[in-house]
């Protein structure tokens, strides 16, 4: 949460507005699923706007997911 506090601060000190519609959440998994810390995931707000969790999103022509291979 402490990022998107700083998000919104430089939004505002820079007079820009985040495009929460456009904005999207992406959890990955831990290679060491010992690592998990909860099931569930937190709501992200922007602006008091949620921000839309997926599992996977297009960026540049290319669709990046959690179980995208990077090569």
């Amino acid at each position: 949460m402490d990022l998107i506090s700083i998000l919104e601060g430089c939004c505002r000190d820079l007079q820009l507005v985040c495009n929460v519609n456009k904005t999207k959440c992406m959890i990955l998994d831990p290679v060491d699923k010992t690592k998990i810390v909860s099931k569930s995931s937190p709501l992200f707000s922007v602006n008091g706007q949620h921000v839309q969790f997926v599992n996977e999103f297009r960026y540049l022509g290319h669709v990046v997911g959690f179980r995208t291979t990077i090569i």
